[in-house]
């Protein structure tokens, strides 16, 4: 697992639970006047980290984020607050996460149509993929199929029960479509309007998430 660890001399943690195939380099924009940890490729379960610094602790689970939150709950520290986003932990699953016709797109990308996928799948608008290139993950794709491999495992395993906060859902998910979410929610979500998977650009800091 990759492990970025952000420091601003908090005693206060925000975890960010990363979607797949990316890193912390598109959150880069983000400021936080706590410290963050942004975990990101789950090929393994492994955490080296010490938590026990901290009296207050957050999280974020994005995308497949989602799903691995419940895989890791035994892992990761007491969560004093917990928002999911464009998420489920049915992560493929053509009612309640990714369909398989999008899951044909994920396995044939490649560097020629990897810009077209991310403005058609990813993001909102052009400003926001001018941002997500300028922004993006430094992953290779060998790297991102591995993970893809293993999360297609994760999904099978029997999920430990997380009581999310607050859930949020972009309007214009591609990913994970909107009304798959929707499904799996049922009335526990607020929408992101004028949004796509990734939603990110939406904001200027951690805790301005959290506290949408």
């Amino acid at each position: 697992m990759i492990q970025k660890h952000i420091k601003n001399n908090s005693s206060e943690l925000i975890i960010v639970l990363n979607g797949w195939g990316t890193d912390e380099t598109p959150f880069s924009a983000l400021t936080s006047h706590s410290d963050v940890l942004i975990l990101s490729n789950y090929t393994d379960l492994n955490i080296d980290f010490d938590f026990s610094k901290y009296n207050n602790i957050k999280s974020i689970s994005f995308s497949c984020g989602v799903l691995m939150t419940t895989i890791l709950k035994n892992t990761l520290p007491k969560i004093d607050y917990s928002v999911a986003i464009n998420g489920t932990t049915l992560l493929f699953n053509k009612d309640f996460g990714v369909s398989p016709e999008i899951e044909k797109i994920f396995t044939s990308l490649n560097l020629e149509n990897y810009i077209e996928f991310r403005e058609k799948y990813l993001v909102f608008d052009k400003k926001e993929l001018e941002l997500f290139n300028k922004y993006s993950p430094r992953r290779t794709f060998e790297d991102s199929f591995e993970e893809y491999f293993h999360l297609k495992k994760y999904d099978l395993l029997p999920k430990n029960e997380f009581n999310f906060d607050k859930v949020l859902i972009s309007d214009c998910d591609r990913i994970i479509p909107a009304q798959n979410q929707i499904n799996y929610w049922k009335d526990k979500y607020k929408i992101i309007p004028n949004s796509g998977h990734f939603p990110f650009f939406k904001f200027n800091s951690f805790e301005e998430i959290i506290e949408y």
